[in-house]
């Protein structure tokens, strides 16, 4: 088995036979095996067979690790300008390796199982409880994780050049507002030259869950990209959310993204085979589009609104800052208020006055603004716990009755105040019209005054 393994490495190449390509040397493995129970079968299944079939489960648990090897070195792979293009390994890139394995993995997670089963069906009864196969498939599964993880750092790192771009622009100075930045390009390309690769090479099932990653991780950096800028002024704001704009149709169709046609493709690494290139034509061909999940579009949305919020508030009057953070980020912190009066280029004591404006409001509000955060605390603490609170977990929160007292007499003053008002008003109207027009009717200045349901 060891010499069957070396020679179909050493001959390595994809299989397209089946509904997916797979590198053809797990084609060869299982065909091994099979002819191998066949053989064997035909002339014990006791011990001997068992045997066997251990053997077989140090086969595919090398051969994962082969796979994993071939996932963590496929970038090595694809820049070994040394090496013969008829070498496989030469003549593939990340994607397609990446693609290649996890395909490769779940084929013979899929076929390990069935082994298991027909061992089991042929194998003597004795050994029957110690034929498992739970350990192979979990190391096959693992490479598929791995090899989806090495498709999204892939992708991540095609993306690096828009977020240096974002970093190193000034945006403080920004005098007019263009279509797009050209960071929105390098985003655009970087995504259009890696994922139709991706797609084409894979089942719907894991290239979903690969978009789903990517989002997953190109958001997030795209709102701290923006939040490590030093200054955003007004213009900036402007183009930024016109980028944003041109971005959130690409992003929310992600798994439909098509390729780049160019006649001169030397930016794009197609160093890789002519495999990619038959398969992103059999895609078009076909023309089959993916619907992106409902978890998908709700996750690019929230993250897109974020990034929006973020930029509307920048953009905000200074005067206005507070009054409108609170409404349109409810549960933003006084870190958070900062973080954005930074970006408006306010110096140290603008912001420190509106956050102080921000988190005060009086001795009242101060204290239950403590309290609620307390019983926030308290509240995480027993879910973590999962006890029922206790009565050193109850809090003790602004006495009600305080709380009713305080509102009465604000509610008295008010009135007290709208009634003066309403006698100044009498006054003035019997000046003028006289003492024969001097009957006001009281009602309708009197529905002025709160009433004590008010």
């Amino acid at each position: 088995m060891q010499e069957m393994m070396s020679k179909v490495a050493a001959e390595e190449d994809v299989d397209r036979d089946g509904a997916l390509p797979v590198f053809s040397s797990s084609v060869h493995v299982f065909a091994y095996i099979k002819t191998s129970v066949r053989r064997c079968t035909a002339l014990t299944t006791g011990q001997t067979f068992f045997k066997l079939y251990r053997a077989f489960c140090e086969c595919l648990s090398e051969y994962a690790n082969r796979l994993t090897s071939a996932v963590d070195e496929a970038a090595v792979h694809s820049s070994a300008k040394e090496e013969s293009r008829r070498n496989f390994w030469a003549t593939q890139d990340a994607i397609s390796v990446a693609c290649y394995a996890l395909n490769t993995a779940e084929y013979c997670a899929d076929t390990m199982e069935q082994l298991g089963d027909i061992v089991k069906a042929k194998i003597d009864k004795d050994y029957i409880e110690q034929i498992e196969t739970e350990t192979q498939i979990d190391a096959f599964r693992e490479v598929i994780g791995r090899a989806v993880r090495k498709l999204v750092a892939v992708i991540d790192a095609a993306l690096e050049p828009a977020f240096k771009r974002i970093a190193t622009t000034n945006w403080s100075i920004l005098d007019a507002v263009d279509e797009e930045s050209k960071y929105v390009g390098d985003i655009v390309f970087a995504l259009k030259s890696k994922i139709p690769a991706a797609r084409n090479l894979l089942s719907a099932l894991y290239f979903r869950n690969v978009c789903d990653k990517i989002v997953a991780s190109f958001l997030p950096k795209l709102y701290k990209a923006i939040l490590n800028t030093k200054r955003i002024n007004e213009t900036a704001t402007h183009q930024l959310l016109l980028d944003l704009h041109s971005l959130k149709p690409l992003l929310l169709d992600l798994p439909n993204i098509t390729p780049i046609h160019r006649d001169n493709d030397a930016q794009i690494d197609t160093a890789n085979n002519t495999d990619t290139t038959k398969e992103n034509n059999k895609s078009s061909t076909e023309n089959i589009r993916i619907k992106p999940a409902i978890t998908f579009t709700k996750f690019v949305t929230k993250h897109l609104a974020k990034i929006e919020m973020l930029l509307k508030l920048v953009g905000t009057p200074t005067e206005m800052l507070v009054e409108r953070f609170k409404i349109m980020w409810p549960d933003g912190s006084r870190s958070d208020l900062l973080a954005v009066c930074a970006l408006k280029g306010l110096k140290r004591n603008e912001q420190l006055a509106l956050a102080d404006t921000f988190s005060g409001g009086g001795a009242f509000d101060a204290t239950v603004a403590t309290d609620n955060k307390n019983l926030s605390k308290s509240s995480s603490k027993n879910d973590l716990n999962d006890d029922p609170p206790t009565a050193s977990h109850q809090l003790s929160f602004v006495d009600r009755s305080a709380i009713e007292s305080k509102f009465e007499s604000v509610s008295a003053t008010a009135s007290l105040t709208i009634n003066k008002a309403a006698s100044q008003m009498r006054d003035l109207i019997n000046m003028q019209r006289g003492a024969a027009s001097t009957n006001v009717d009281d009602s309708s200045l009197s529905s002025l005054a709160p009433t004590n349901s008010t």
